[in-house]
């Protein structure tokens, strides 16, 4: 079985000064105490943002060819723990599992010391490289992270996976992520879509059996962990087109277009109707945008999360008014005056 993967460029940060004015809409939050400040920022809606797409270069794995790439992944051999062959892997939801030539159903923690050995091509010459399943991290919500169909986001939980990535056929070991700020592995989630890194947008038609490997650092995977689970539903609500505005959102690609203007840190509040993303009390903000899958629906200039950014389309955006009065899918907003 042949994967091929897309290896392209992820946009640069858009840093061009210019004045924006703008009707500006403000919503204003209760101070906050050291006792409550963790809650506040940590679980709630208080979140930070990034500009990349994808921190992992080499961002999604395809299945059985891409005609004209020259820089693709090209599989192997994989090998599972024990004696055990695979026959076939696929993704539910955020899980992957395999099938065993004896029909032996392998998921979670049993894919733990999985290692995919594979050549990356790349301007014409070959690497051999190797990726190690280190760990699984199943989802705390839920004992049963498998049953998850038809259930809302939040029931559902998050599969992710710690990886590792080698040249072969000595080289050590590093996560294919890279590492936190407190030198932990930073974990992955597999997605089944495929995006396009330049214009942030879906890949459409999807391609066929296609896997992207996405790092909670960056805008797929960090808007999967928010609970933007796009192969899961909110109230009946499906959540795959508030999991591609909330990448938008992510990355201040007001226009829809991939450009970002924002950088890697900044805090935003986000929002959204279904109750994923509450109003955080201990967070002062003035609403900057609302946002759908092709990026914003209305626009505050004033209020965008870097002072004095140039949006190429901010004159075709409305100023946004009451929450959700534009038919935007989330609402982000800047933090005003710090964390009391």
């Amino acid at each position: 079985m042949n994967w091929t993967i897309l290896r392209r460029s992820c946009a640069a940060i858009v840093l061009t000064l210019a004045a924006c004015d703008g009707d500006v809409s403000g919503r204003e939050g209760d101070g906050v105490s050291p006792d409550t400040l963790d809650n506040g920022v940590l679980l709630n809606s208080f979140r930070l943002n990034s500009f990349r797409l994808n921190s992992f270069r080499l961002n999604s794995f395809r299945l059985n060819g891409d005609p004209g790439t020259q820089d693709y992944i090209q599989m192997l051999a994989v090998d599972l723990p024990g004696k055990d062959q695979p026959a076939h892997a696929w993704i539910d939801g955020s899980e992957l599992r395999v099938v065993t030539t004896h029909g032996k159903l392998l998921a979670g923690s049993k894919l733990a010391g999985s290692r995919i050995s594979f050549t990356v091509q790349e301007d014409g010459v070959a690497h051999l490289r190797e990726v190690w399943i280190a760990g699984v991290a199943l989802p705390k919500a839920s004992k049963h992270p498998h049953k998850h169909k038809g259930q809302d986001a939040a029931d559902g939980g998050l599969v992710t996976y710690d990886l590792r990535i080698r040249e072969l056929p000595d080289q050590a070991w590093a996560p294919l992520c890279g590492l936190d700020g407190e030198g932990q592995p930073i974990a992955t989630v597999l997605l089944t879509d495929v995006w396009d890194p330049e214009t942030g947008a879906k890949i459409v038609p999807r391609p066929s059996d296609a896997v992207t490997l996405a790092c909670v650092d960056a805008a797929l995977g960090k808007c999967a962990s928010w609970g933007y689970h796009p192969w899961a539903s909110q109230g009946g609500e499906p959540l795959g087109d508030y999991h591609q505005a909330c990448t938008r959102l992510v990355r201040a690609d007001y226009c829809g277009d991939g450009v970002p203007h924002t950088l890697d840190g900044t805090p935003i509040h986000v929002l959204d109707p279904l109750g994923i993303e509450k109003v955080d009390a201990y967070a002062s903000y003035v609403v900057e945008a609302e946002w759908s899958p092709d990026g914003a629906v209305c626009l505050n200039p004033a209020n965008t999360r870097l002072p004095d950014v140039d949006v190429a389309c901010a004159d075709l955006l409305p100023p946004c008014g009451d929450d959700f009065e534009a038919g935007g899918l989330l609402q982000s907003g800047k933090l005003v005056g710090g964390l009391e």
